[in-house]
């Protein structure tokens, strides 16, 4: 039984998720100049021919907001 919030699976693989974002940003920033959210933004489209920016912003996880600042940049 989990006695923290340290010990729950949730926070553990919050931990990891946020440790690989930093490692990919680094590594996408140093090899390409891209943010992460750049490169995830060109792997839909690349993924989805003619993807919709709706559709994008749903597979990212993001709201149109936050997706047209990523684009413009």
């Amino acid at each position: 039984m989990a006695t923290g919030i340290r010990d729950l699976v949730s926070y553990r693989l919050a931990v990891l998720v946020g440790l690989n974002d930093r490692a990919g940003h680094a590594h996408l920033k140093e090899t390409f100049g891209l943010t992460l959210g750049e490169w995830r933004v060109l792997g839909n489209i690349a993924q989805g021919g003619g993807i919709s920016f709706s559709d994008i912003a749903a597979a990212m996880v993001i709201d149109k907001g936050q997706l047209s600042r990523t684009t413009a940049a």
